[in-house]
């Protein structure tokens, strides 16, 4: 039974079912801080309520010592493996960053290293990576070579700032170099996803995208790069960009800024990204609209977005 312990200071069935000995159709337990994995209530819909924040948390999940809560503010408190790393089952997924306290891949394949200030925030999935505006993460060179990928992440956000040319903007997702090259960036032109790319001999590409994300609320955004376009979700809904593709150059992809590797001063002071990533995903190939909708159904920490 869903038993008092030491960590709440009462438990009460509510909406008891009809009938002598039912079960009851919901339990409340009230705390002074937040639920874990293991309460292991007796059924999902439990109600836990932080009497210290007023954060009111809803047991999705009751799986035995691997439960999953979601509060009214949207945040989840779940396992580590969740959501899982192979979460299209079809190893598809070549790099994962969570963001739980670390950078790291969970493939171990492409650890990030941070630059500035390292920071992790009670949001999304159990925490989140939050860029102050002056702080990037490397994550080295997980789709380089291939010859399709997509980038999968969460966002939250309300910087309108604009740079002063389409690759200066605000930066979530990049990798760049100088001259003929071929690179790509995901960014925040006055609060709306701005996408730049420079692939094959078509020279420059760059779209700012009728997708408003500086709303300060979690975003899904993915971006599919194939031979003659990229697709972009946001939230699941789809837009594209014609655009060649072959291939990247042989550099490292950074989040939360545009590194130019070769230019007199690589850091771009307009291209700091300031605001919460959480769940990035690299994947080996071009996700479909329904792969998008498989992964925002398993990753939405809002059960009010979508």
């Amino acid at each position: 039974m869903f038993g008092l312990g030491n960590s709440g200071i009462g438990i009460f069935p509510i909406q008891q079912g009809s009938g002598q000995g039912s079960i009851p159709k919901g339990v409340f337990r009230i705390s002074s801080h937040d639920p874990t994995v293991s309460v292991n209530p007796p059924q999902t819909g439990a109600i836990w309520v932080n009497a210290t924040t007023g954060e009111i948390f809803t047991c999705i999940d009751n799986t035995e010592n691997r439960n999953v809560w979601k509060s009214q503010f949207g945040r989840v408190i779940a396992p580590s493996s969740v959501p899982p790393f192979d979460i299209l089952n079809d190893n598809s997924c070549v790099a994962y960053f969570p963001f739980d306290g670390n950078a790291n891949d969970v493939s171990g394949n492409y650890n990030g290293q941070w630059g500035g200030n390292e920071r992790y925030i009670s949001a999304g999935w159990n925490q989140t990576a939050f860029f102050d505006g002056a702080s990037y993460i490397n994550v080295k060179q997980p789709v380089n070579s291939l010859s399709a990928f997509s980038i999968s992440f969460w966002v939250k956000t309300e910087q309108l700032a604009e740079g002063d040319a389409y690759w200066t903007n605000p930066t979530m997702i990049a990798m760049a170099t100088t001259g003929n090259s071929r690179d790509i960036g995901i960014a925040c032109r006055n609060g709306n996803l701005h996408i730049w790319t420079g692939n094959c001999a078509n020279g420059d590409v760059y779209k700012t995208t009728d997708f408003f994300i500086a709303n300060n609320r979690w975003n899904h955004i993915v971006v599919a790069v194939s031979s003659n376009r990229i697709d972009y979700y946001v939230n699941k809904q789809h837009g594209f960009l014609d655009a060649c593709y072959d291939h990247l150059d042989p550099q490292d992809f950074y989040v939360g800024v545009v590194y130019h590797h070769g230019d007199s001063n690589p850091l771009k002071p307009t291209s700091w990204f300031k605001g919460a990533i959480d769940n990035l995903r690299f994947f080996n190939k071009t996700l479909t609209q329904e792969e998008v909708d498989t992964i925002f159904g398993i990753e939405n920490p809002y059960p009010t977005l979508g």
